[in-house]
């Protein structure tokens, strides 16, 4: 009798295929490696399958909860259950899946494996001042101190409610470690005048959400503007100055035959003038594109020649400067100067006081005797510089459980640096069951036999 021997002993190795191509595993959004969030789902899934059968998953005999079937049917390459819940803590937990495919039964152990099961990420906040007073279109600044005391890196954001409330700089760390605590600064811009509690949100992905609250007060700082269009004067005793012209485009004319204080409202650059008059002045006031003599090493926004005939004094200017021309050039309110230029004498700095803003321009004013050539520019070393944002390199990898003890190494922010630290806990050496080693010792084993039977019936034959 002849026995095809090769066919035989092909047998039980296509029957391994499947088994090497097929792969479970456990997967949670917000989890730390080697875990799973005790309370929130997470979602067991095999890969790698071919032809139909069914699939089983297979938890531990507590703790876990699944809300649909455990076996189902599949004809395509993979397999998953999304329900699976975590109600306990607990470590050195294990999930598998049994495969049947017409009576041939598979069980594939799902990484990681074994897993803890911890608790979410759990953040207080604290925040300081509790309270700021600003001008309208200015900002203040929050220091934050989060700390993380659930068993999960929490996954940070931070955001801000209130009325014309918003972030303009946020050095916050984005992960904070099980355990661990992250310190920092927010830039909180102020756009609207009244009195408001602003939110400070920090949230986690994977977590808890918190908000603390800041008292706000917003000024409103927009200068008065008593004759709108530039129509007009005001007199002490609100009597219009008997003579006066307003010429619009570049060019301001003015002439008082009347003395008094007037205050007059441009809305120009030159936003508004008022000073004491004598009898019979005159003032003009015009905007240049250039000038015999330019300011070197700033950003020029404006060039005013501003002159006056006979008595003017105890002048107030006030001037006005385009908010989106600011934020091109990369700058903020303070970072605006104002100089003077006197005949053939250099540029001199001026006291230009910053008042307030509003939803088009910035305000500034100031107070001298004598007029002349002015320039508005940006003093370049005010510009406002943000300090980036300082972030932690992630965990490192669990170690391999030894002694009932894993390791591994963390960095946590404090003081704006990051600090390296060891983190341990503990763990079971029990290992899974090898199934793989298993079924190719059974394979050897009926191999050996084929070919002892081969060779005793060879004998035989002879």
């Amino acid at each position: 009798m002849w026995i095809n021997t090769k066919r035989i002993l092909l047998v039980p190795l296509l029957l391994t295929v499947g088994v090497w191509a097929a792969s479970c595993s456990i997967n949670q959004a917000g989890s730390d490696q080697g875990t799973v969030m005790q309370g929130k789902l997470f979602t067991v899934s095999v890969s790698g399958l071919s032809g139909s059968g069914t699939a089983s998953i297979i938890l531990p005999e507590s703790g876990f909860t699944l809300d649909e079937d455990t076996t189902q049917s599949f004809s395509s390459s993979s397999a998953s259950w999304n329900t699976v819940k975590a109600t306990e803590l607990s470590s050195g937990q294990e999930i598998s899946v049994s495969i049947n495919q017409g009576g041939n039964v598979k069980t594939y152990t799902c990484s990681p494996n074994p897993f803890d099961v911890v608790s979410p990420p759990f953040i207080s906040v604290s925040n300081s001042p509790s309270s700021a007073t600003v001008n309208a279109g200015s900002s203040f600044t929050e220091t934050l101190t989060i700390t993380n005391t659930g068993g999960t890196t929490a996954l940070i954001t931070i955001g801000v409610t209130g009325t014309g409330m918003s972030i303009t700089s946020n050095n916050m760390p984005s992960t904070i470690p099980a355990g661990g605590m992250g310190e920092g600064t927010i830039v909180i811009k102020a756009s609207t005048a009244g009195s408001y509690s602003a939110g400070i949100v920090a949230s986690t992905l994977n977590g808890n959400t918190l908000t603390n609250y800041v008292s706000v007060t917003v000024n409103s700082v927009t200068p008065k503007d008593k004759n709108p269009g530039g129509g007009s004067g005001v007199t002490p005793g609100g009597t219009t100055p008997p003579s006066f012209k307003v010429e619009y485009g570049n060019e301001f004319n003015l002439n008082v035959t009347k003395a008094g204080r007037y205050e007059f409202s441009i809305n120009k650059t030159l936003y508004s003038f008022e000073a004491d008059f004598g009898k019979n002045s005159k003032i003009t006031a015009q905007e240049l594109e250039t000038v015999d003599t330019p300011l070197i090493g700033v950003k020029v926004y404006k060039y005013i020649e501003i002159n006056h005939e006979n008595d003017v004094k105890n002048i107030t200017l006030t001037f006005s400067v385009n908010k989106d021309w600011v934020d091109d050039q990369g700058a903020d309110p303070l970072s605006i100067i104002l100089k003077k230029k006197d005949g053939d004498g250099p540029w001199e700095a001026k006291k230009l006081t910053y008042v307030g803003s509003d939803s088009n321009n910035y305000y500034y004013t100031l107070k001298l005797n004598t007029l002349s050539l002015f320039a508005l520019a940006i003093d370049e070393s005010q510009k406002t510089t943000t300090t980036p944002a300082v972030e932690c390199k992630k965990p490192t990898k669990w170690s391999v459980c030894k002694d009932g003890v894993q390791k591994r190494t963390i960095e946590a922010l404090s003081n704006g640096k990051c600090v390296t630290k060891q983190e341990t806990r503990s763990c079971s050496n029990k290992a899974g069951v090898n199934w793989f080693m298993i079924f190719i010792k059974i394979v050897l084993l009926i191999v050996i036999a084929f070919v002892v039977y081969y060779m005793i019936v060879t004998r035989h034959l002879k």
